[in-house]
Parts: C-alpha cells; sequence; structure tokens
C-alpha cells in the first residue's frame, strides 16, 4: 500500500519502506529512542500507555449488604444495597470512576420497609434505571425507577411501587441496548418469570409468562439472565430441585416469543453467564455433579428462540474451587472475566481468552471478599467488582493502546527521541533498530501491551523481530 503526506505521514519513498527502510510520521506526545509505538486513527504514532495491572483501594458504597451492582454509563457505577442505617431498606449511590478510585455521589434511599434479593440495571445513554427488590413483610416484588442522567452522580427518583403482589424470590436483570428495554427473571412459586421494562424514568414491568416448573416443591433457587446481543435475545437460566437440573431458554425480547427450555446438565447451584459477540456464542460455567462437583462450562449457539450446545469442558479442576455469578466480557481486549472462589477462601477474578469453542484461561487476580457483582467500566476499560456488603474496588487491566493479532496497530521502533509535534523517523519491518542495550542475540522480541520488549511470548503480545546483536533487532 503506497504511503502519501498527510494526515501525520510523510515517506521518503515508498519503495525505502518496502525495502526495510524507516518512514516518517508525526508524533502524538514524547516518544524516546528505541521505544515501540502504535499508529493511530488520527495518522499519529505514539508510545504504548504504561499502565500497572492491579487492584484500586477498596471502597464502602455503605452498610448493608444484599448488594448488586452495574456499569452506568460514562466511566461510573450503580449500586443499591440493604441499607442497614434505613431500617435494611433499600439505598442507591452512584460513583464516579477516575482509572482505579471511586467518588461516591450522595445516597438516595428508595425504600425503608425491610428488603432483599436486590438487582438493578441502567441505560447507560440516558441514565434511567431500574432497581428490583423483595419486600421480606409479603414477599412481594418491588421496583424503584428514575435516571442518573448521561453523567454525574445524582440520583433522581421517578416512581416505586409493586410489580407482583405475590411471592418471588431470586432475581437478576440485564439492559436490552437494542430495545432500550429492561428485562428480568424471577423465582416465584409458579415457576421462572420474564419482565420487561422500557427504560424510561418511570419504568414499569410487564410480564411475559411463567418458564419452568409451576410447582413450588420443583422449583430450585437460583436463575441469571444474560443478553445476547449478536442474536437480540435474553437468555435465562436456573436450577430445578427436583432433579437437579439446569435448565435454559431464550426470549425474543422484541415480543417475547419463545420460552422452550433446554438442558444445560446435572448441578446444584445456579450457572454464570456470558455472552460472546466476537463469534456469536454464550459461556455457561456451573458445578457439574457429574464431575465430582468440579465446575465445568459449555458453550451456547442461539438460532431464533432455539439454542445448542457444545459437550460440557473442565474448567476448574480443584473441588475447592467455585464459581460466583459475576462473568462479564471485555470487548476490547477480547477477554472474559469470571468470579471465583478458592480453595484457600481468597476471592479471586481469572481472565480467559474464548476462541469460539474453548477458554484459555490467563492470570489470576486477587479481590475482595463476599458474593460479587462483577462489569466491565466500558471506555475505561476496567473491571468494577462490587461485594455482597457493597465493598467496591476496581481492577485495572493491562493497557489496551497495543491491538494485537491480525489487526494490530504496532508500527515500529523509533530511532531517536522526539517531542509532541515532531516528524519522527520509525523502522518498521524489514528495518534494523539499534541502541538497544543487553539483548540476546538470535532470540525473538515480543512487545507487551505495557510497551517492553521481552522475549516471552503472551496472549496480547506482538512480534517485533530477531536480535541480530546485542544491539539491534531485525523487524519482521
Amino acid at each position: 500500500m503506497a504511503l502519501t503526506k498527510g494526515s501525520g505521514f510523510g515517506v521518503a519513498s515508498a519503495s525505502e519502506a518496502a525495502a526495510g527502510g524507516t518512514i516518517d510520521i508525526v508524533a502524538e506526545g514524547t516518544v524516546a529512542k528505541g521505544i515501540s509505538v502504535i499508529l493511530q486513527s488520527n495518522g499519529k504514532i505514539k508510545t504504548i500507555d504504561a499502565i500497572t495491572e492491579g487492584w484500586g483501594t477498596s471502597t464502602y458504597a455503605g452498610s448493608g449488604g444484599h448488594a448488586y451492582a452495574c456499569h452506568a454509563g460514562n466511566g461510573r457505577i450503580f449500586v443499591a444495597w440493604r441499607d442497614s442505617s434505613a431500617s435494611n431498606g433499600i439505598s442507591g449511590r452512584v460513583g464516579s470512576i477516575d482509572g482505579t478510585t471511586i467518588t461516591w455521589g450522595s445516597k438516595v434511599t428508595f425504600t425503608n420497609y425491610y428488603c432483599t434479593n436486590v438487582t438493578v440495571s441502567v441505560a447507560p445513554s440516558t441514565g434511567h434505571y431500574l432497581v428490583a427488590f423483595t419486600r421480606l413483610s409479603n414477599d412481594y416484588a418491588y421496583y424503584s425507577a428514575g435516571t442518573i442522567g448521561a453523567s454525574g452522580t445524582t440520583i433522581t427518583g421517578g416512581s416505586t411501587g409493586s410489580f407482583r403482589n405475590s411471592p418471588s424470590f431470586d432475581k437478576d436483570m440485564a439492559y436490552d441496548s437494542k430495545n432500550n428495554q429492561f428485562f428480568l427473571c424471577m423465582r416465584t412459586y409458579n415457576g421462572i418469570m420474564f419482565y420487561r421494562a422500557t427504560a424510561t424514568s418511570n419504568s414499569s414491568f410487564s410480564s411475559s409468562g411463567t418458564l419452568g416448573s409451576t410447582s413450588s416443591s420443583v422449583l430450585g433457587n437460583w436463575c441469571t439472565v444474560e443478553y445476547d446481543s449478536t442474536n437480540e435475545r435474553a437468555i435465562l437460566s436456573w436450577k430445578q430441585d427436583n432433579n437437579n437440573k439446569l435448565y435454559v431458554a431464550v426470549k425474543d425480547t422484541s415480543n417475547n416469543n419463545g420460552g422452550t427450555q433446554y438442558e444445560l446438565g446435572l448441578s446444584n447451584q445456579s450457572c454464570a453467564i456470558s455472552h460472546d459477540p466476537d463469534s456469536g456464542k454464550t459461556i455457561f460455567v456451573y458445578r457439574d455433579t457429574t464431575s465430582s462437583n468440579l465446575t465445568s462450562y459449555r458453550v451456547g449457539t442461539v438460532s431464533g428462540t432455539a439454542i445448542s450446545f457444545n459437550s460440557a469442558a473442565s474448567l476448574l479442576s480443584s473441588n475447592g474451587d467455585t464459581f460466583q455469578n459475576g462473568f462479564t466480557y471485555d470487548s476490547k481486549n477480547k477477554k472474559h472475566y469470571l468470579h471465583i472462589h478458592d480453595g484457600a477462601n481468597n476471592n479471586i477474578v481469572r481472565p480467559y481468552t474464548f476462541d469460539g469453542t474453548t477458554l484459555t484461561a490467563l492470570t489470576t487476580f486477587t479481590a475482595a471478599s463476599g458474593p460479587s457483582s462483577l462489569f466491565m467500566n466500558e471506555g475505561q476499560d476496567t473491571v468494577v467488582y462490587v461485594s455482597a456488603a457493597s465493598t467496591a474496588q476496581v481492577f485495572q487491566p493491562e493497557s489496551s493502546t497495543l491491538t494485537s493479532g491480525v489487526n494490530t496497530n504496532f508500527i515500529g521502533l523509533a530511532t531517536a527521541d522526539y517531542s509532541d509535534g515532531d516528524t519522527a523517523k520509525i523502522t518498521v519491518i524489514g528495518g534494523v533498530s539499534e541502541g538497544h542495550t543487553g539483548l540476546s542475540i538470535g532470540s525473538v522480541y515480543y512487545v507487551s501491551r505495557a510497551g517492553t520488549l521481552s522475549t516471552t511470548e503472551a496472549t496480547t503480545s506482538v512480534r517485533v523481530g530477531t536480535a541480530i546483536s546485542s544491539t539491534q533487532i531485525l523487524l519482521k
């Protein structure tokens, strides 16, 4: 491809670049000699953001338990919990995330009645929120709706009321970005029920009927829901007590069609679900009672309102390791993050890569204690963890400015030191980068997302070239 001047480019000749020389590109920010650089969409080069992986400081949204949290758009977190300082009613708070620091806005109490089984969801673009919970005095299902806007940490209440005046228990909720609606699954004595609500400041639920058994002696204790953005479907899972089987159903969120239940496997608890939009598949993680209670996973493929599964595969090989329901996808770094409680009584978050059929574990990170909500802080590419006791922590993965794979934005190594706006001379593929120290002759070097050169290849690293002396790398 011929390179021309403009948009930051200035190549001496196309033949020179093709022959393995250098190219001239305007620098954005400071660039040091020998450093790896990436090409941006504005046509300028910059260094790779060197961000250290790790957790930020734990912070409490409020005192109490049964907390549930979600991404609230524009670098924010929305959390609701059973508030011990408000007669065990439900309170909520919005936090603004900067790096791994959360700054909380003012608390708002939605109800002072003793409640449990909390779940929340937010429409990120508008800030409309919906909180669902169970009032313990009668086990009825209630909701609170309002808005936090597209930015800021102020909660403006809209409406609060009941949406099912019959016993209602475990519940989970997600947001349908295509149809701008919330959907909720909930365990009742009449089976697993599915509800929809348009995302407004006064959202209210409409039921779409019952899934699973209608016998209270049969129904299990858990249910989970995930949004399939590929097929624009809601995927629900629950467990039945009479046979210890997990079931899955697919609902068309635009018209409520569907509801046929499909058997996932034998288990003594619920499953965690994460949709992978890059492959169009959905991953189900569950405690597999056919494999000595080890943790397995199956990959589901949705067609219409039907779903098919591949064979079960082992995920956690120790009886002491158990997954929690926190399972989320990082679309930029192409990773799924799973919350695990290990045999040493630690709560950990483990990232996985997924190739459409197989999960591959990466480095594990220790998190706070207690069952959690786990979600991606989109736009800032951080992972947010909230414990049941409303402890919030932000995890900063490795820098995502370097992309790997076929479409990597790595372009080469700088030949000298440059300042912002300078025309930088960059050694490209086929050229020789000089001025390094301590290279191992004959070794292949890679660049990591921290911007450092190493002989160790990682899933997210990019091959740079081979050391031909202790100071030179041939880019290839």
